[in-house]
């Protein structure tokens, strides 16, 4: 009975600290975000690297302004 007390809570204890970590804010209020998220997929290689940064950078500037990514 120990041992199911003990999962049980530890169970409890790893749930309630899952979306701290999921929803993680920085300081000024925003939401943590990795470095670079890649809003373009060129997987068949159709663009130049100049047309395929244009398109990222455009991609991040929508994504951050509407706080919805756009891929």
């Amino acid at each position: 009975m120990k041992k199911m007390m003990m999962l049980l809570l530890t169970l409890v204890l790893v749930l309630a600290i899952t979306p701290a970590a999921v929803f993680a804010v920085s300081p000024e209020g925003e939401v943590a975000q990795p470095e670079e998220i890649i809003y373009v997929y060129d997987i068949a290689g159709l663009f130049t690297e100049e047309q395929y940064r244009n398109l990222q950078e455009q991609a991040t500037s929508v994504s951050n302004y509407s706080q919805c990514g756009v891929y």
